[in-house]
């Protein structure tokens, strides 16, 4: 009899699912401005894919390579060993 109390009062409070439910949109779209790619994420990926593959670091050439050639690893197993 508790327990069926208990998931009354809990179905009977409908503004806990709806404020957990405007939370998590809060949540979501305030943190994928702050997570999310920025413009030039993909350049660093294809400049390090062309590193790789062609040995040529003439591509994207801002900063040294190191970081797009690491940034390039996790990558391998689905683009192909070069």
């Amino acid at each position: 009899m508790t327990a069926l109390i208990r998931a009354k009062d809990f179905l009977g409070n409908r503004w806990l699912p709806i404020a957990i439910l405007a939370l998590h949109s809060f949540l979501v779209g305030s943190l994928s401005f702050r997570h999310s790619v920025t413009y030039d994420e993909t350049g660093h990926l294809a400049a390090g894919l062309v590193h790789w593959k062609y040995s040529d670091f003439s591509m994207y050439a801002v900063n040294p390579p190191l970081v797009r050639l690491v940034a390039m690893l996790p990558t391998m197993p689905v683009v192909g060993s070069y």
